[in-house]
């Protein structure tokens, strides 16, 4: 892929499909994404805008997640849990929440890994990283998931020198959004 360097740490180049057998697991920012874009599309409610996100930034998350046509997205207990303290304070009026959150099903379609807070609490990285990118961190070791679509620089720093982990950050990859997907291979 021509790309590939660009939107991922490492400055090797690694073949995507063999890291996406396991699912992709989802980050904060790229969930809020997926689901508050689809609300905005059709209500206008610029909830996007909390996130300092666009609906441009939605098609293209949607695009790039269409076009990796990988098989399962997975979160974790504490990336939804991070979701939602989003949606809360972007949401005024709060009778729309179940609205935004049931819409098309698209939470039913997500795997979810359980992380204990055994597991957290004796991981030598619970003082470097906040909980939710712990969670996809554990998760990514425990359930052998080789990759991750974040929007996180700082967690992406964890995956510098990992040849083991295919990390898609979402900001470096969004300035390619002037390129089809058709024109990533």
């Amino acid at each position: 892929m021509e790309l590939v360097d660009d939107f991922m740490f490492g400055g090797k180049r690694k073949d995507i499909i063999k890291f996406l057998g396991g699912g992709l697991l989802i980050d904060t920012g790229p969930l809020y994404l997926l689901i508050v874009g689809r609300y905005d599309k059709i209500n206008r409610a610029k909830l996007l805008d909390h996130m300092s996100y666009s609906l441009e930034d939605f098609y293209v998350l949607g695009d790039l997640v269409s076009h990796l046509n990988c098989n399962k997205l997975i979160i974790t207990p504490h990336i939804f849990t991070e979701f939602m303290s989003h949606l809360w304070k972007a949401t005024h009026d709060k009778k729309v929440i179940p609205d935004i959150i049931n819409q098309d099903n698209f939470l039913d379609k997500l795997t979810e890994k359980e992380i204990s807070k055994d597991i957290i609490q004796s991981h030598e990285y619970v003082t470097k990283l906040e909980i939710g990118d712990l969670s996809l961190y554990i998760a990514r070791e425990n359930y052998e998931i080789n990759a991750i679509l974040s929007d996180d620089a700082r967690f992406s720093n964890f995956f510098v020198k990992d040849n083991k982990t295919l990390l898609i950050n979402f900001s470096k990859f969004k300035k390619f959004s002037n390129t089809s997907p058709q024109e990533w291979n």
